[in-house]
């Protein structure tokens, strides 16, 4: 019981921090057994381990999972015909620098517009270098362009001037 109630009052804070000095907070929680099957299936809020409050308290909610090779093998022939038709690039099918290694299933997006999608991506564990290759529904749909879920137009690095540095 005191590992829920610590876990909800720190997602509180955090939460009251980012809106009290306009910031961005990314964290990582647990997930359960759930999330680490690969199957291809759609991972969402039923797969994070910890307290339902971060759940509830985050803006953005995702669940990343790596794609082996027997689930790729039979999750392609799905997105031929998108290759066919030009939504999506053909290096996809032919190229191991654009074959997706992982997958970011977002089912909370708060004041967004894309929830319930699906982000492919190629990520080097080596070097931490994420290519976004495409973007498809919960139930594997091609959308068109890709869309950059994690930035926007109004960032801007936060600036630290030697003084206030010297006096913490």
């Amino acid at each position: 019981m005191k590992k829920v109630v610590v876990l909800m009052l720190l997602s509180n804070q955090l939460k009251q921090l980012a809106k009290d000095y306009n910031l961005f907070i990314m964290s990582a929680t647990q997930v359960n057994a759930n999330a680490m099957i690969e199957d291809g299936e759609f991972k969402n809020e039923t797969s994070i381990r910890a307290s339902k409050a971060i759940v509830d308290k985050a803006d953005v909610g995702f669940v990343m999972t790596r794609i082996n090779d027997k689930i790729w093998n039979e999750l392609a022939p799905q997105f031929r015909v998108a290759v066919r038709e030009g939504i999506l690039d053909p290096g996809i099918l032919q190229y191991e620098e654009y074959r997706p290694t992982h997958i970011i299933d977002i089912y909370k997006m708060r004041r967004g517009r894309y929830k319930n999608v699906r982000i492919w991506i190629n990520l080097d564990l080596g070097t931490g270098r994420r290519k976004d290759l495409f973007m498809t529904t919960a139930t594997n749909q091609p959308i068109g362009e890709i869309v950059d879920l994690f930035s926007s137009a109004i960032e801007q690095p936060i600036v630290y001037w030697k003084e206030e540095l010297q006096n913490d």
